[in-house]
C-alpha cells in the first residue's frame, strides 16, 4: 500500500511544481491548481489519512524511522487536504494579483512590480503614493483571504486538531509555542541595539526619522544600489557557480538543475527554487536586475537546488519533498549569508573595503529575524483565536513595534504564509548560524575552499529531508538551537567601531 501511494505522491508533486514553476517564470498566464488536485484526488482524501494513520498503528515502535516517515506522510497529506477545501479561493486571490495594475509615473504597472518599484523609488512621497494603491488592490481581495483562512481553519477542525495551530505543531513534531516564545525573547534582547542602529540610519538614508518610518520605506532601506557597481546583473550566476567550483562542485554537470534567468512579462520578481522531481529535475528561477539583491537571491535559491539535487535517490518520497522545511531554509541561508563575509566578497567580487556594506546587511538581516519574530507571535494569535477582526490590528501593532514601519492592518492576510511558514524561517535562520560556526571551526575561516567541508555538506544533503533541524543539529554535534549564536553575532558585527 504504502509504496503505490508513494508513486502517486511523487507524481503529484512533479505536476503541482511544474504547474507553480510555469506559472511564476511567466510561461503560462493561469495558475491551474484544480486539474492537478482532481487527477490526484484519492491522494487527499479522509480515507487516504485514516489508511495512513492505521499503517502507523500498526508499525511497531522499534521501526522508528519507518514511523517518522508515515508521520511525515499523514502531515503531507493532510495540508494537501486542507489547501484542496481552498483552492477554487487560492486560484480567485492568484488571478486577481495576476490581473491587477497600479498607477506609478503615469503609467500603468502590474501589482507585483511594486516592491520592485518601491526599492528603486528615492521620492518618499511617491513611495507612499504607490503603496496606498497597493494597499487598496490587497484590501479588495481581503475579503476572499477571509474566507480561505476559515476555511483552512475549519477543516483543520474536522480533522480532530483544537485549532490551526496545535494541527502545525502536530505535524512536525516541533513545540512551535516554545519557537514563538524565544521569538519575543529575541525582540526584548535586540531592541536597544536595533533602534540605535536604525535611528543612526534612517534619516541619511531615507530622509527621516524611525518615528516617521512608513511600510512604504521597506523596500527602499533594503535595497544596496549604492553598491551596485560590485554587483552587475550578469554576474550573479558566474558568482554562485565559481562559488561551488571552490568547494569542488560542478554546477555545469548537474543537468538536473536548471537556472531559468530569463526575462518575461508576468514572471514573478521574487526568486525561486521549485523540487518538481528530486533530485532528477530541480528548476530555479531568477530575475536579474542588478545590484547586490540579485547575488543573495541567486545564493539562496542555489542553497536550495544544491540540497534538493544531491539528496540520495533511494529515499522514500517522504524523505525527499515532505520533511522539515527549516533544514531546507537553513542550507539556503547557508550560501545567502556568504554575502556578509569579507573574505568571500574579497575573493568572489573583489570587494575590498566592505566594512560598511555588510554592517548594513547584518542590519538587514536583523530587520528580517524582527521581522519574523513578530510575524510568529501574530500568527500563533490569529490561528489560536481565529479573530479576524482582532488579527488585523494585532498584525499591524506586532510588525510595527518588532521593525519600527509602520505596517498597514489592511496586509494581516496578504502578508502570511500558510503551515506557520515563518516558524520554518527562524528556525532555519538558528540552524544555519550554528551550521555556518561549525563550518568555519572545523575547516577554517575559508570553508567555502574546503573540498572536506563540500563532502561534509553533501553528506548532509544526501538526507534530504529525512530530519528536523534539531535532530541535525544534535547529529552533527551542533548543538541544541538557541539564539545565543546570532545574538553574539549581531552584536559584533553592529558594535560602534
Amino acid at each position: 500500500m504504502l509504496d503505490k501511494y508513494r508513486s502517486e505522491l511523487a507524481a503529484f508533486q512533479e505536476a503541482l511544481g511544474r504547474e507553480y514553476f510555469l506559472h511564476h517564470s511567466g510561461q503560462k498566464k493561469a495558475l491551474e491548481l484544480y486539474p492537478i488536485y482532481d487527477r490526484y484526488a484519492d491522494l487527499f482524501t479522509r480515507e487516504a489519512i485514516k489508511s495512513l494513520k492505521d499503517q502507523l498503528e500498526s508499525t511497531p515502535d522499534h521501526f522508528e524511522r519507518q514511523r517518522q516517515g508515515i508521520k511525515l506522510l499523514v502531515a503531507f497529506v493532510e495540508e494537501h487536504f486542507i489547501e484542496k477545501q481552498a483552492q477554487g479561493l487560492t486560484e480567485q486571490i492568484a488571478q486577481s494579483e495576476s490581473q491587477a495594475t497600479l498607477r506609478f509615473d503615469s503609467k500603468e504597472i502590474p501589482f507585483y512590480r511594486a516592491p520592485e518599484v518601491l526599492a528603486n523609488e528615492p521620492d518618499a512621497q511617491k513611495r507612499r503614493s504607490l503603496t496606498q494603491q497597493r494597499i487598496e488592490r490587497v484590501s479588495e481581495s481581503n475579503e476572499l483571504r477571509e474566507e480561505r483562512l476559515r476555511r483552512l481553519h475549519e477543516t483543520s477542525r474536522t480533522l480532530g486538531y483544537e485549532n490551526y495551530w496545535a494541527m502545525a505543531t502536530l505535524w512536525r513534531g516541533i513545540n512551535l509555542s516554545s519557537y514563538a516564545d524565544l521569538a519575543a525573547q529575541f525582540l526584548e534582547h535586540t531592541e536597544s541595539l536595533y533602534v540605535r542602529q536604525m535611528e543612526e540610519r534612517l534619516p541619511r538614508m531615507l530622509g527621516t526619522s524611525l518615528a516617521q518610518a512608513d511600510r512604504a520605506d521597506v523596500e527602499y532601506f533594503l535595497q544596496l544600489n549604492q553598491y551596485a557597481d560590485f554587483f552587475p546583473p550578469d554576474g550573479a550566476v558566474a558568482v554562485y557557480r565559481e562559488t561551488l567550483k571552490t568547494l569542488g562542485i560542478s554546477e555545469e554537470r548537474q543537468k538536473q538543475v536548471e537556472i531559468d534567468d530569463a526575462q518575461r512579462p508576468g514572471k514573478h520578481r521574487r526568486s525561486f527554487c521549485i523540487p518538481v522531481r528530486v533530485p532528477e529535475e530541480i528548476k530555479l528561477s531568477i530575475s536579474l536586475r542588478g545590484g547586490p539583491n540579485d547575488y543573495q537571491a541567486m545564493l539562496h535559491e542555489g542553497g536550495h537546488a544544491q540540497h534538493y539535487a544531491w539528496t540520495s535517490p533511494s529515499l522514500p518520497v517522504e524523505f525527499k519533498i515532505a520533511g522539515d522545511p527549516a533544514v531546507a531554509e537553513g542550507y539556503a541561508f547557508l550560501f545567502q549569508y556568504l554575502m556578509l563575509d569579507p573574505l568571500w566578497l574579497d575573493e568572489m567580487l573583489h570587494f575590498g573595503g566592505s566594512e560598511d556594506f555588510i554592517k548594513l546587511g547584518w542590519l538587514h538581516k536583523l530587520f528580517y529575524l524582527r521581522r519574523y519574530a513578530a510575524k510568529l507571535n501574530y500568527e500563533r494569535d490569529l490561528h489560536t483565536s481565529g479573530d479576524l477582526a482582532e488579527a488585523s490590528v494585532q498584525y499591524a501593532q506586532r510588525l510595527t513595534e518588532a521593525t519600527g514601519f509602520r505596517y498597514p492592518a489592511e496586509d494581516f492576510l496578504y502578508d502570511l504564509n500558510d503551515h506557520v511558514y515563518a516558524a520554518n524561517y527562524f528556525r532555519g535562520w538558528l540552524f544555519e548560524a550554528q551550521l555556518r560556526e561549525y563550518l568555519k571551526t572545523r575547516f577554517g575561516k575559508r570553508w567555502w575552499k574546503s573540498a572536506r567541508a563540500a563532502d561534509f555538506l553533501i553528506d548532509l544533503w544526501n538526507t534530504g529531508e529525512s530530519y528536523a533541524a534539531e535532530e541535525l543539529a544534535l547529529l552533527v554535534d551542533l548543538g541544541p538551537l538557541s539564539f545565543d549564536q546570532l545574538t553574539t553575532e549581531f552584536i559584533e558585527a553592529l558594535k560602534e567601531r
